[in-house]
């Protein structure tokens, strides 16, 4: 690999907020709202419960909107080469949420998995509430948030999901999940993003991993035994072209998905990915548009 010059550098930055901004008009131009006739809109109209699907979306939305915010976050530390471990940081929640997101709008999947999906993950999200605070002790808020579940696995059974009930050991007819059950990270990862080597890698460094996190962002001051930051080529690299890549892949599902003009999303994210060095075969996930 070629040295990466300042002046690569310069341009490599400049072409991520030239992405980040034309992101923000694509989406906004159709005020994150699905088309008539789209998927989305289908799926909608045909699910007994509306509601539910639009509530999909709703974390569909909050999802981009954090992998977004990330992003530019990303960016703007990578304007400091001695900020190379926040960049990493922000790089695995983009990879984290990114597998998420295409995990719920999957577009192979029917509208009654989708819901299930969309359960289940709010179901993860409220346990997480009620242990954090059975945690601080908090035996008022643990109530609400156990009431909160008991309303959310209501609202499931009624539409004919099946309660899900542990088999086994302590969780033995305990409640284990809500709709279906939600992939760990790393499976998630691995399945729908081809990026399981990419989130052990990011997570070593999150986790304060010594030897991942010295080869990655430092080097030794030659004849002494003193380290210094160092932004490795190949951690540049890899940096500049991971967030795109993730971000350009969610924007493109969710635009076949709500109906709008993938075409002219691909015309945004081309001359950015020949800019930072994006190979074809990163780009698998792009089909031709139909």
């Amino acid at each position: 690999m070629s040295m990466v010059t300042q002046d690569d550098a310069d341009i490599m930055l400049r072409s991520l907020e030239i992405f980040d901004n034309e992101l923000r008009i694509f989406v906004d131009r159709y005020d994150d709202m699905y088309l008539a006739g789209s998927q989305a809109e289908k799926e909608v109209n045909d699910f007994t419960d509306s509601s539910t699907v639009k509530t999909v979306y709703a974390r569909s939305s909050i999802f981009h909107e954090t992998i977004k915010e990330h992003f530019t976050a990303l960016y703007r530390v990578l304007l400091k080469p001695s900020c190379i471990l926040a960049a990493i940081t922000c790089t695995r929640t983009i990879l984290e949420l990114s597998a998420k997101d295409m995990w719920l709008l999957d577009r192979d999947i029917n509208v009654r998995e989708r819901v299930g999906r969309s359960f289940a993950l709010r179901y993860s999200d409220l346990e997480q509430q009620r242990k954090f605070a059975k945690s601080l002790n908090m035996a008022e808020g643990e109530t609400l948030v156990n009431e909160r579940i008991d309303s959310v696995e209501n609202d499931a059974l009624k539409l004919g999901y099946c309660q899900m009930l542990g088999k086994n050991g302590k969780s033995k007819g305990k409640r284990v999940g809500i709709g279906t059950t939600v992939p760990n990270n790393t499976d998630m990862i691995k399945n729908i993003l081809e990026g399981k080597e990419d989130y052990r890698f990011l997570s070593a460094i999150v986790h304060g991993q010594m030897g991942t996190t010295i080869a990655t962002a430092f080097k030794e001051i030659p004849d002494s035994n003193i380290l210094e930051k160092h932004a490795h080529e190949e951690t540049v690299y890899y940096l500049f072209q991971t967030g795109p890549i993730l971000l350009s892949r969610i924007v493109w599902n969710k635009a076949q998905f709500y109906g709008w003009d993938v075409n002219k999303w691909e015309a945004v994210i081309q001359p950015v990915f020949d800019t930072l060095g994006i190979s074809e075969q990163n780009l698998s996930w792009m089909k031709p548009s139909t």
